[in-house]
């Protein structure tokens, strides 16, 4: 499984605002799998990117105290290990958090689905 969940990514979890301005908790989790597509819709100004990413997190590499994310919209996530939003190439907005449980314990994961930030495109 470890050859299957290669990817690093940061995970930033909304704090709250501090003089107008958000701030974040950023958390770096190693041995996850990150699935990207890059797609553009059709929107009244013309074309739109539509990117979305799947991040899997297996139960033995991260607990979701550690994390805690929301699927408010607020929190974020991004490929590679970075230190504060603006330094990320693509961020994703947390759409939904999902749980997956399988027949085989080790198999057990979270899911977190998001949609590419406009601004970051």
């Amino acid at each position: 499984m470890r050859r299957f969940c290669t990817d690093t990514v940061t995970l930033f979890h909304y704090l709250g605002e501090v003089d107008r301005k958000a701030s974040y908790e950023a958390f770096v989790l190693k041995n996850v799998r990150l699935e990207e597509s890059r797609a553009t819709g059709n929107g009244t100004a013309g074309k739109t990117p539509a990117d979305t990413a799947t991040l899997y997190i297996l139960d033995r590499y991260a607990s979701s105290q550690e994390w805690g994310l929301s699927d408010d919209g607020r929190d974020m996530f991004c490929p590679g290990e970075v230190q504060k939003p603006e330094d990320a190439g693509t961020l994703y907005r947390v759409s939904a958090v999902l749980r997956r449980k399988v027949a085989r314990s080790r198999l057990n994961h979270w899911e977190v689905l998001g949609n590419a930030d406009r601004r970051s495109v």
